[in-house]
């Protein structure tokens, strides 16, 4: 029957996992801001301009307000993902350093630990760039009707 409770084994099953006390939820909040993954692009003013230039080049130099806004977050998204990829390049890509007091198994399990969390910076990065190629499809769609009206009014007479 639907409406009975679960069993508490059932329950203690899906609990949640992770830090129980507050120094170590403190702890864990913080470890985002070690690699800088979850700032904001734009707060970096050299990723800023980057994100400008790569936007101007994805709208094109005539491009409508509208079109150029959703070029910019496009431009975001793409360079937002190219950082967590070269984070982790940068992190994993050369020669494991060796540790003559940490065991392998100790390694392999702390890489393992950071490779999942990077994954999961790189599938967000990657479902914000499929959501603005989307968004700027359909602004591109739009801005091409219109231009495409324009010029059938301007060239009827």
């Amino acid at each position: 029957m639907s409406g009975e409770p679960k069993p508490a084994a059932k329950s203690a099953d899906c609990a949640r996992t992770g830090p129980k006390t507050p120094g170590g939820r403190r702890r864990v909040a913080r470890n985002a801001l070690r690699h800088g993954l979850t700032l904001p692009v734009l707060v970096d003013p050299a990723r800023a301009a980057a994100v400008a230039e790569l936007a101007r080049q994805i709208a094109g130099p005539q491009a409508e307000p509208g079109l150029l806004g959703a070029a910019l977050r496009l431009a975001e998204a793409e360079i937002d993902l190219q950082r967590v990829r070269r984070y982790r390049f940068d992190k994993f890509g050369e020669k494991p350093r060796y540790d003559p007091g940490e065991t392998t198994a100790s390694m392999v399990v702390g890489c393992l630990h950071e490779l999942a969390a990077l994954d999961r910076y790189e599938r967000r990065a990657r479902a914000r760039r499929r959501f603005a190629i989307r968004a700027f499809d359909a602004a591109f769609i739009e801005a091409s009707g219109r231009q495409a009206s324009n010029f059938l009014q301007n060239n009827s007479k």
